[in-house]
């Protein structure tokens, strides 16, 4: 089979044309989503961060997974699909800073006083501002897909996810998931 790059190359010089391109959004506490993987539906417990972390893994095996059907099914027809993985950093946003004030004195609750009003110093220094992070998701969404077809991207560049995100047959284990779950049937198209 042919990488995702050569696919994606072949189809531009076969049809001249990009197709659909598949952006999912994921996150550094992704290297921490296999810790839940054996409880994809949080049936034994449910931890507010691992489940999080894990979504955040599955994204990016499911950018991989479809790259991995639009690969197989590339017809030139409309143009070569690709699918990319994001991280678009830890923006500064009331999500994130809410996450942080409330976790971030956990080590030394003690110390809350103290802590909040230097979280508080630090976020525009630590995260980055929603246009910045918009800007990131742009160059995943417009790259050239010979460049970023089936990868991960941190921030604006090309990164490399937990390896445990790396495996196919995890990608084919979540898309049956998906499939039994939402009880949708997978189209011939990326059979």
């Amino acid at each position: 089979m042919k990488s995702s790059k050569q696919a994606a190359l072949d189809a531009a010089a076969c049809c001249g044309l990009e197709g659909t391109r598949l952006v999912m959004l994921s996150s550094l506490t992704h290297h921490a989503g296999s810790v839940q993987w054996a409880d994809k539906q949080s049936a034994k417990g449910y931890n507010p961060f691992t489940s999080y972390a894990l979504s955040k893994i599955c994204n990016i095996i499911m950018a991989k997974e479809f790259q991995r059907r639009f690969d197989r099914h590339d017809s030139c027809r409309y143009g070569h699909d690709s699918a990319v993985a994001i991280h678009p950093g830890i923006v500064q946003t009331h999500l994130a800073t809410g996450f942080f004030q409330q976790t971030g004195h956990t080590a030394l609750p003690f110390m809350k006083e103290l802590v909040a009003p230097l979280l508080s110093c630090l976020y525009p220094l630590l995260m980055r501002t929603p246009e910045s992070s918009a800007e990131a998701m742009l160059i995943a969404a417009t790259a050239p897909a010979g460049r970023v077809a089936g990868r991960y991207m941190h921030n604006d560049r090309l990164s490399r996810p937990d390896k445990f995100a790396e495996e196919p047959a995890r990608g084919v284990e979540l898309w049956d998931l998906a499939v039994a779950l939402t009880g949708v049937s997978t189209d011939a198209s990326l059979a």
